[in-house]
């Protein structure tokens, strides 16, 4: 079995831990857990606690850094492991076991390819927290696998089709060399993206037909900035200068091409990136929030009426809706088996 490592960067979130703990206990993991903490003495002592009582079946390294970023976190953490492949995760979010080792060993195989994933899903709660019942779930990123040979063209089509591969499988080694510009980018927008085009930049990436990757939406999850919030921002322009300038060397050196063309290609991907954050963030409300504003009196009203319509859509577009909890929970789905015990952990379905 090819083991990889499970990297999980947090502060004060213990309840969100535990929970992952409990699904990786329930079907009986056997690849190591990380834990970066940077939560205050009360928050690390519950956490510590719950971390005991899983011990006996789970390789749990727990490292308490209540100074550390989350940026800081994350590179000490790929330090700290010592597998061959590692993944990085948020601690509400769940990567699924046999997953891992897949994409781990088609890594082995394939040298020149630096990431592999599989399919993905977000799910929301009614409640606030980390169990309750979902009312909505749908696909997270778009199976599109980039197995162009040229650095540049796989940075062109990623520009388009933009998701983001630092949940990937990746070789421990490369992971830490992709890491080198994250820590030192002024705006955590900008952080996210030159990790992730850099991973795009250095090789191929490929999507696996497996359930890789469970996500939560809810308010406390990080989202980036996006149109003009995020172009006023005090590091704004210093971070794109910082992010061009790193990934036209990266371009230049693999694809051996001039530092000049290099740029010409990353300006090119960057302005399309600027304009659709700004028009994304001018668009006008969409269906759910026009639904919540209409019936605002009367929650549960709204909350049935978006639940009727994910439900009609998964049904009339199987396809399209391939990643509802809907659809997978049916023992028919190939990806029931890997579902079913996150859904048993999140519903407190036991």
């Amino acid at each position: 079995m090819v083991k990889v490592s499970i990297l999980i960067p947090t502060m004060n979130r213990p309840e969100f831990v535990v929970r992952l703990l409990e699904y990786y206990y329930l079907v009986k993991s056997k690849h190591p857990i990380y834990i970066g903490d940077a939560s205050n003495s009360i928050n690390k002592n519950k956490l510590l606690e719950k971390i005991n009582t899983y011990k006996s079946v789970l390789d749990v390294n727990y490292f308490h850094w209540p100074n550390f970023n989350d940026l800081e976190t994350l590179d000490e953490l790929v330090k700290q492991s010592k597998e061959d492949y590692c993944a990085y995760i948020g601690d509400d979010d769940f990567l699924i076991p046999n997953s891992l080792e897949i994409c781990a060993n088609f890594l082995e195989k394939n040298l020149d390819y630096r990431t592999a994933q599989g399919k993905a899903m977000i799910f929301h709660f009614k409640e606030t927290g980390p169990y309750g019942k979902t009312f909505f779930s749908g696909e997270y990123w778009k199976n599109n696998s980039i197995e162009n040979d040229k650095s540049s063209e796989r940075f062109l089509e990623f520009g388009k089709n933009y998701w983001t591969p630092v949940f990937s499988v990746k070789r421990r080694n490369e992971f830490l060399k992709d890491l080198e510009f994250y820590g030192n980018m002024p705006d955590k927008n900008f952080g996210e993206l030159i990790s992730n085009f850099t991973f795009i930049s250095r090789g191929k990436s490929k999507f696996l037909d497996c359930l890789y990757l469970i996500r939560q939406g809810h308010n406390e999850r990080y989202l980036m900035k996006s149109g003009t919030n995020w172009i006023k921002s005090p590091n704004w322009n210093r971070s794109l200068q910082i992010c061009i300038k790193s990934l036209s060397s990266i371009i230049s050196k693999e694809d051996l091409i001039s530092y000049k063309k290099a740029n010409y290609i990353v300006n090119k991907v960057f302005d399309d990136i600027i304009v659709r954050s700004i028009k994304k963030d001018d668009k006008s409300e969409n269906f759910f929030n026009k639904a919540k504003n209409l019936f605002k009196n009367h929650v549960l009203f709204s909350d049935l009426l978006i639940s009727l319509y994910r439900n009609l859509q998964a049904f009339l577009f199987p396809k399209k809706f391939e990643m509802s909890h809907l659809r997978i929970l049916k023992k028919n789905s190939k990806y029931y088996k890997d579902f079913k015990p996150i859904y048993k952990v999140i519903t407190n379905k036991f």
